[in-house]
Order: C-alpha cells, then structure tokens, then sequence
C-alpha cells in the first residue's frame, strides 16, 4: 500500500469528498417523458492539495525538477485501483483522475523560486471506487 506522503511529500492535505451519484435519464423532455435510473455510485472524491518542493541550484533546474515530479505524479493516472494511505486512513480501490493542477499565486505565477527550491500550490483528484 503506497503511501500518498511518498508520491506528495509531507506537505499535502487529504480532503475525502462525499460520494458522487450515477444517474441516468432517459426518454425525451415533457410532461411525462423524461425518466430517471439511479445505477449507483460513482465513487467518493478525495482531494489532495498542498505543496510540491524540488531542489535546483538556478530557477531553471529547480523548475525543470519539479516539472519532471509532476509527470512522475501524472503518470499514476496510467496504473489500475489501488490502496493509498494517509496517516491512519485508507483508501481502497482508488485511482488517480486528474492530473496534478498547478494553482497560480495573488501573483498570477505557478511556479516560484526561494534560491534553492521551486515550489507551487497544487491540487489533484483521485477517486475511491468502494
């Protein structure tokens, strides 16, 4: 069971969602034609937001680390259900299904740099199928 601080880092908040509903209409819009079928649930969303570091020792090499740690994260929407876990939760049959989103600053910027890192704000979304 992998847990979600080695794919994040530490600096990550794990926010489960409520479930989402699957439904189905059919029939054509009008005084009784449209019908409704509830086939289930789609899955819980979990939320994990926080911040991604990667060391360089110019904004160019910090950046092109992090960018690379990004798509090392983005691949994990190519992998089938797994079991994550964080702190003492666990999320069975998940999947990853965005890839990681880069929230700009008050500055517009996605990326900064402190001298020695690149960091950004970021959020993803993974689903639970259980």
């Amino acid at each position: 069971m992998p847990a979600l601080t080695d794919i994040f880092g530490t600096h990550i908040n794990v926010t489960p969602q409520g479930r989402r509903r699957d439904k189905q209409k059919t029939g054509f819009a009008g005084a009784h034609g449209m019908t409704g079928m509830n086939l289930g649930s789609r899955g819980r969303p979990i939320v994990v937001t926080g911040t991604l570091y990667a060391a360089g020792a110019s904004y160019a090499l910090a950046r092109a680390a992090l960018l690379a740690a990004i798509n090392v994260i983005d691949a994990y929407q190519d992998l089938s259900d797994d079991t994550y876990t964080y702190q003492s939760e666990t999320y069975y049959y998940t999947t990853f299904e965005s890839p990681v989103m880069i929230q700009p600053g008050p500055a517009g910027r996605g990326i900064y740099y402190n001298g020695s890192q690149a960091f950004c704000r970021f959020q993803c979304l993974l689903y639970e199928h259980v």
